[in-house]
């Protein structure tokens, strides 16, 4: 096997009490192709940023191809041989393809006349030959990707690190993609990639290096990442002590969702979702990151557009309406990551709450204190201040203010101690049981089952199972879904 290109050795960096990578260790031999996954916040594209040189880490060491890249800058570690695509496209819009490549390519010291030569070249390698005098701006968003990845390549890397490069791709442009990975990978070229495209990953590596917290959870071939527990438990969240529920039927549809398709910016997140969500229910939403389930909770909530399709709401259509106007029909969104107003107090925050019914009653906020009352204690502290846990609480607690028949909860669990956790979903139990429906959005699908009685798994931004909680609970299927088993989807590969 060929020698280590790139060393990293207990690396480290904090931003305030956050350890976004703790003790990362791991290697890439010279012509390998690795892909480094992990659930949300497992530190993958910090790991990027410290080899890149944009970050320095606290300690620990990095080396490509045996020399330390300590104290070197960014344009320093580009010229020792690394290069990057990044998640959202860093193409020069109002330039040509050619030119955006020529650019990379006099970067490195190459003479404008030679450099358009080989501009050319690269655009053909990568599936763009006659789109050279193209703006960027005017090719397809899958074109753009190749577009980038042509000037990375025009660096002549060592090493290529690859952040997300199928996000947001359809099947076809994925395919396209898939066949470039291919061709460089015959080249010999050695190559780093963050994909939450599993099924991608498993059938294109060589190694997969898995993290979680920060850390190195798991280091080893796609079959033995795909077979080990512990990552199925990184994935899946830890299963919840309590039994699945019975599921009741004859409940009246409250939200019918039809072949709705979603952009973000040019990324096609939704790709023709189809469901429906019944009175006084738990649909629990599971799937791998970047499947959509965000956006799909965004799209009911009227914060984006839908670009076709239906979303029936109590017998109406509300898919054109604001999001003002999806509140004042009765939907409330609590988004991920604890949208709280930091500077207000707990209770100023839960007014807020209740400002779309335009006032609350006591009854009501002594109902959101019953179900928090760490909340309670706490009415004049700054929200800013509280715990995670407690900032959780009071987004959730505002919400149900708001006193929606329809409840939206994007990822309630995020980075939060499996104690709280327990108590936030708890909560959620005791409201769905107050006839309150929900749609819960969960990456720790162990834990979110058994508090649902339905469930929908999303695969790029399409529902690709759905069917009674319990039974998803104990299907092994549900790590095929997050662990890219199995074969990947038919495309137009050769």
């Amino acid at each position: 096997m060929s020698a280590a290109l790139l060393e990293i050795r207990a690396a480290r960096k904090r931003f305030g009490g956050v350890a976004a990578v703790d003790g990362v260790s791991f290697d890439v031999r010279r012509g390998e192709f690795v892909s480094l996954i992990g659930p949300n916040g497992a530190g993958k594209t910090s790991v990027f940023n410290l080899i890149t040189g944009a970050y320095v880490p606290d300690s620990g060491e990095i080396r490509l191809d045996g020399h330390s890249l300590a104290g070197k800058t960014i344009s320093a570690i580009a010229r020792l041989g690394v290069a990057r695509t990044f998640q959202t496209l860093q193409v020069f819009g109002s330039m040509r393809a050619i030119d955006n490549v020529v650019a990379a390519l006099e970067a490195r010291g190459v003479r404008t006349a030679q450099a358009y030569d080989q501009a050319r070249q690269l655009l053909a390698e990568a599936g763009l030959a006659g789109q050279e005098q193209a703006r960027a701006q005017d090719l397809s968003f899958g074109q753009q990707r190749l577009l980038e990845l042509a000037r990375a390549l025009a660096t002549n890397p060592k090493l290529l690190l690859l952040d997300e490069p199928a996000s947001g791709l359809s099947r076809s442009e994925v395919a396209a993609l898939i066949r470039q990975l291919r061709r460089l990978r015959a080249t010999g070229l050695t190559i780093l990639m963050i994909e939450h495209d599993l099924r991608t990953v498993m059938a294109e590596s060589d190694r997969v290096v898995v993290l979680h917290r920060g850390m190195t959870l798991a280091t080893g071939t796609p079959a033995d990442v795909q077979q080990n527990q512990d990552v199925v438990a990184a994935y899946l969240g830890e299963s919840a002590e309590r039994p699945c529920r019975a599921v009741s039927t004859g409940r009246r549809r409250l939200l019918a969702v039809e072949d709705l398709v979603t952009y973000r910016g040019e990324v096609r997140a939704l790709d023709g979702v189809t469901l429906d969500v019944h009175e006084g229910e738990l649909l629990a939403i599971v799937g791998a990151n970047g499947a959509g389930k965000s956006t799909l909770l965004g799209t009911l909530a009227g914060l984006y557009a839908p670009r076709s399709g239906r979303i029936t709401y109590q017998e109406q259509p509300i898919h054109g309406l604001s999001a003002e106007q999806v509140v004042r029909r009765g939907i409330a969104l609590v988004p991920e990551r604890r949208h709280v107003f930091e500077d207000l107090t707990v209770a100023r925050n839960l007014e807020v709450g209740a400002y779309a019914r335009r006032g609350k009653s006591a009854a009501e906020l002594d109902r959101v204190y019953t179900l928090f009352p760490r909340l309670k204690e706490r009415t004049r502290q700054r929200a800013g201040t509280l715990s995670g846990g407690e900032q959780q609480m009071l987004a959730i607690g505002r919400g149900l203010l708001a006193k929606p028949s329809l409840l939206l909860l994007d990822e309630p669990s995020l980075g939060l101690a499996p104690r709280v956790v327990a108590e936030i979903f708890d909560a959620l139990d005791a409201v769905r049981r107050d006839g309150t429906t929900i749609v819960l959005v969960e990456q720790n699908a162990l834990a979110a089952l058994p508090l649902a009685d339905r469930f929908a798994v999303i695969e790029r931004g399409r529902v690709a199972s759905t069917g009674n909680a319990a039974d998803l609970a104990n299907d092994k299927g549900l790590a095929a879904a997050y662990l890219g088993k199995g074969e990947p989807e038919a495309l137009p590969i050769s």
